[in-house]
């Protein structure tokens, strides 16, 4: 790069931390402003099976992003 920076690994992980929380910011103000949305996850997440499901997913998906070599 012209300015410099060394991207490795660590510089990646810190891109896709950052990148989680801006979408953890989206979608919080997406169920602050549409209530129908807000409406649809908390019956998703009363429903034991599909917040299992939901969980394990990003659990899933974090590690893949996390820890690939």
């Amino acid at each position: 790069d012209s300015i410099g920076v060394k991207h490795d690994k660590y510089t990646q992980l810190v891109k896709i931390v950052i990148m989680f929380i801006l979408a953890i910011a989206l979608v919080m103000f997406a169920m602050r402003l549409l209530p129908k949305l807000r409406l649809f996850s908390q019956r998703l997440l009363q429903n034991p099976f599909a917040r299992a499901i939901v969980f394990r997913g990003l659990w899933r998906l974090i590690r893949l992003l996390l820890l690939k070599r």
